[in-house]
């Protein structure tokens, strides 16, 4: 008796410590749940921040790249008027057909356009593959996330779990390493990884927008001021033109009051002589 009651009392110690022990390492590992629920949920509310700012960057960016499509649309205008200029000056005839100071804008407004069309083109394919890099950076961005909502699902799972949950039962070997298992510091990396990229991509196509934006301001303003030139270049040559050609017809008054002079004289000899 003396040793069953020794056993019994053993037996309900064993009890109470084991529960008591299941209890709290149960306890223990809640806390670290809940601890990894809000770490995954951090990165979670993270990632989901990082791909509506990618998502309007790039519509900003698809934006601003239609803009400068349009400007570079629009730059087919001034290159045929200037071109139609050089067709149309092709028809001076003889020495009036001169490489004037007109001839010369003209040209240098056909090699700005030309430039201006060249950086409008190269920034439009810039801007392309920066909305392709956006997007693919938000791409890796999701499957970052939707990893974390089945992560976050899991673990809010677990801690549902408790000793009366149904379909509880004995699993052999839980604890062995699975294969792809990386630790928490790699996890943190990899999405931290994932989040600068993709603030990193927005930063380039900021500078990318700002760049495009004062390529097409320094466009229009070298294009004003080439045009202005070119003007100012065809008024002079008019301005010499009507000055040579009124020169011309008061020469050519002279000249046939001079005849009509020297006709009258004749007129008169011959009256003389007869």
């Amino acid at each position: 008796r003396n040793v069953s009651h020794q056993v019994r009392q053993d037996g309900r110690r064993l009890i109470n410590e084991t529960y008591n022990e299941s209890w709290w390492n149960k306890h223990d590992n809640d806390v670290r749940i809940s601890n990894r629920l809000d770490e995954v949920d951090k990165w979670r509310k993270a990632l989901e921040y990082t791909i509506q700012d990618v998502d309007r960057e790039v519509q900003t960016m698809q934006s601003v790249k239609e803009q400068c499509e349009r400007y570079l649309e629009h730059m087919r205008s001034p290159l045929d008027i200037t071109l139609e200029n050089h067709v149309t000056r092709d028809g001076r005839k003889a020495i009036d057909n001169v490489d004037d100071e007109a001839e010369r804008e003209l040209k240098k407004e056909v090699y700005v356009i030309d430039g201006i069309k060249r950086q409008l083109h190269q920034q439009v394919q810039t801007a392309f593959d920066q909305i392709a890099r956006l997007t693919e950076a938000k791409q890796q961005l999701i499957r970052d996330l939707q990893d974390k909502h089945t992560a976050f699902a899991i673990c809010e799972e677990n801690l549902q779990l408790n000793e009366f949950s149904p379909n509880i039962g004995y699993k052999p070997d839980a604890c062995r390493p699975i294969k792809g298992q990386i630790t928490p510091e790699e996890w943190v990396a990899f999405s931290k990884y994932n989040k600068d990229r993709a603030e990193k991509e927005i930063y380039e196509s900021t500078r990318l927008r700002e760049s495009i934006f004062h390529t097409i301001g320094q466009s229009s303003s070298d294009l004003e001021s080439q045009g202005k030139a070119s003007e100012y270049a065809l008024r002079k040559r008019l301005h010499e033109l009507e000055r040579s050609l009124r020169e011309l017809e008061w020469q050519k008054k002279q000249t046939e009051e001079e005849i009509l002079s020297n006709e009258n004289d004749i007129d008169r000899l011959e009256k003389a002589v007869r």
